[in-house]
């Protein structure tokens, strides 16, 4: 009888952990699915719809402005905000689990989870708020998304980097790193250029807009692969 209990118990536990595991990589990559489907969504429409050009590639801001493609937004820029709240914290206990062998670390974890949630909240204030609406709420959202977002990624990062057994591979970590230059560099470039004259070199602007955003979204895209054990 006790071997029979203990036997339950083990497989109860394997399935909690498979369980777990599926669906924390179901919400990473729901996340992302998320996000390109409403993002090609909405540029698709106001394309179709003459309201941004087609010759070259807009700011995904302005994709949200009109509608129809600002009920897109609205709806979909909230899930993927909601989305990427579950992931934030799926990431925080992995880490804790696996990358977090001192109170040093376990507090290093909560502090980046911690921004990477509040980015999660941005991004729906993104969302939820079009820049013709309310161009300061917009804006500080958008910036308060990208930067929070990238620290939380570029320390997860860091910690898996540090920790060597708690990340999927070392391609998955060249992923993650990849990601983590490329969108701080857009982002740097982004502000920078916008700070010069944002219409006169509007195009270049809306470039480093959509490579920090896929490489936001392919960082956590590559978490399933820690989430899937490799």
């Amino acid at each position: 009888a006790h071997r029979g209990a203990a036997d339950h118990e083990s497989a109860t536990a394997i399935m909690s952990e498979v369980m777990s595991q599926v669906s924390a990589s179901a919400v990473v990559r729901g996340t992302v699915a998320a996000a390109g489907i409403t993002v090609f969504t909405t540029w698709a429409l106001a394309v179709g719809n003459g309201d941004v050009p087609m010759d070259f590639l807009p700011m995904i801001s302005d994709t949200f402005v009109k509608a129809p493609e600002s009920y897109v937004s609205r709806w979909g820029i909230v899930t993927v905000s909601t989305l990427l709240q579950l992931a934030v914290w799926f990431t925080h206990s992995y880490l804790r689990a696996f990358a977090a062998p001192t109170a040093a670390w376990r507090w290093f974890t909560l502090a980046h989870t911690l921004v990477g949630s509040a980015s999660a909240v941005a991004l729906g204030i993104v969302g939820s708020v079009s820049d013709k609406e309310n161009l300061v709420a917009h804006g500080n959202a958008a910036t308060t998304f990208f930067i929070g977002c990238l620290v939380w990624q570029g320390c997860y990062t860091t910690q898996l980097a540090l920790h060597p057994g708690a990340a999927a591979s070392r391609q998955s970590l060249r992923i993650k790193s990849a990601c983590a230059v490329a969108a701080s560099g857009a982002l740097v470039a982004f502000f920078t250029l916008a700070g010069i004259d944002l219409m006169g070199n509007y195009r270049w602007v809306a470039v480093c807009e959509w490579v920090v955003a896929v490489g936001l979204m392919t960082s956590v895209y590559s978490l399933s692969m820690e989430f899937e054990g490799g």
